[in-house]
């Protein structure tokens, strides 16, 4: 009898669905990879608006020594990148996309609000604790909401074209185009964060001020500023080149300067490396900031 089992013909074989060119070989569970992608996405959204919201004003004010509060540049970009990993997860969290771009946007809420506490400034959850400023606080969040969730949206996106797209090569274009359109924006975002002329105005009358009194070699040759007695031996003992200016918002050093001054007027500080910190509030009705001295840890 002749044996009719011949060899199958190569060519002619049809693809395994294991072994499919098209599938990967290792499958995370859809929501897994969701996550995942959240993640990665979140962070690298992060890191590219940490970077460009910093570089931006490091390279307008390129003559000028600027403090990256509250951590310093590389650990704010960290601390961004982590923030936005996190915004990431939460969003892709929900089956939903509506869910999840809504949670995503309440987490950014709730990031900005730890960051106020930081940096010194006054949370908008705690303003609605008083009668007086609960409307402004109510309208605030409301803003910042509004403003937070076409991003948010913009990411879930980013995350379910990604979840659709699975079985696709990773380096295919179609698989990028979003999270690349996504990363543009949140580039032009974090240029939109140069500080604004009259900060940068400011800041370098700042690093003027503070030049010209290291340079001065008695007290009569200070600038105006920098002449009141607490203040002229502060700078006289602690004083030298090695400091950075930033704007602060700290409400604290704003009462200390002034009770009456105006909300919108900015603080400048500048941080010495020995330890000692000189904080000025520039108004435009006086013509020379006023100024206060705060020794080696004794800033409230």
């Amino acid at each position: 009898m002749l044996d009719t089992n011949w060899p199958e013909d190569p060519s002619t074989r049809t693809p395994d669905k294991k072994t499919s060119a098209s599938t990967p070989l290792v499958q995370l569970p859809t929501h897994m990879f969701s996550l995942g992608m959240g993640a990665a996405l979140g962070a690298a959204f992060g890191l590219a608006f940490g970077l460009s919201s910093q570089l931006v004003n490091l390279l307008v004010l390129s003559g000028v020594p600027l403090s990256y509060p509250p951590f310093g540049f590389f650990s704010n970009c960290l601390a961004i990148t982590l923030a936005g990993a996190v915004v990431g997860l939460v969003t892709a969290y929900p089956e939903s996309s509506i869910n999840g771009s809504l949670a995503g946007t309440a987490m950014c809420l709730v990031i900005l609000e730890v960051r106020a506490l930081t940096i010194g400034a006054m949370p908008a959850t705690l303003m609605l604790l008083s009668i007086v400023n609960t409307i402004p606080a109510i309208f605030g969040l409301g803003v910042i909401f509004a403003l937070a969730l076409p991003l948010v949206l913009v990411l879930r996106w980013a995350i379910d074209v990604q979840k659709e797209q699975v079985h696709r090569p990773l380096m295919e274009f179609s698989r990028w185009q979003v999270p690349l359109l996504a990363l543009g924006l949140m580039i032009a975002i974090g240029l939109a964060q140069l500080y604004s002329a009259d900060t940068r105005r400011v800041l370098t009358e700042m690093h003027t001020l503070v030049q010209t009194g290291v340079k001065a070699e008695v007290t009569t040759t200070l600038p105006t500023a920098l002449r009141p007695s607490a203040i002229a031996t502060d700078f006289r003992k602690y004083g030298s080149a090695a400091y950075t200016v930033e704007e602060s918002a700290d409400q604290k050093i704003r009462a200390d300067l002034s009770a009456v001054s105006q909300p919108d007027s900015p603080i400048i500080l500048a941080r010495f490396e020995n330890g000692w910190e000189l904080a000025c509030l520039f108004e435009e009705t006086a013509q020379t900031p006023r100024c206060i001295s705060y020794l080696p840890g004794m800033r409230p």
